[in-house]
């Protein structure tokens, strides 16, 4: 998932550079505000595998090795950068529902974070998740003018 993930940022990051044509401006504040997201995003899996022991993958080699989304080496025109990045978007979705499993449409799965050493009694950053080690619950809906991803 973080391979697929940080894949997808690097498209979107890519399409926001070098997006042309008359849907120039609208699409370079989308892309923007997509690859911001999506760097919170990454990071948050990436901690998140830290926090369950292990080294997050960190490269260029070892993120297009697992990446189910393929890098294309051409510069599309701006809609069919829209296609490929709702391509993206769909492997994501697809790589997270074949991990987490139990999590459908209108649900979020949330796991709860280790207390912090440091500052027992908190957590290391992210989700406040209920007490059980995984949990379904519905997911909130996304602000007007948002895009969910």
């Amino acid at each position: 998932m973080l391979a697929d993930s940080y894949t997808l940022y690097l498209k979107t990051h890519n399409y926001h550079w070098n997006v042309t044509g008359p849907m120039f401006h609208s699409l370079h504040l989308l892309f923007e505000e997509q690859y911001n997201e999506l760097a919170l995003a990454v990071d948050l899996v990436a901690e998140r595998i830290r926090a369950l022991d292990a080294f997050a993958p960190a490269s260029y080699r070892e993120f297009a090795s697992r990446s189910t989304i393929v890098e294309e080496g051409d510069q599309p025109d701006a809609t069919e950068m829209i296609r490929r990045l709702v391509a993206a978007q769909d492997a994501v979705i697809h790589t997270a529902k074949s991990i987490f499993p139990g999590c459908g449409a209108g649900t979020r799965r949330t796991h709860r974070r280790p207390p912090h050493p440091a500052h027992p009694g908190t957590r290391e950053g992210g989700l406040d998740a209920p007490q059980l080690p995984c949990l379904t619950e519905p997911a909130p809906h996304p602000r007007p003018g948002r895009n969910p991803i």
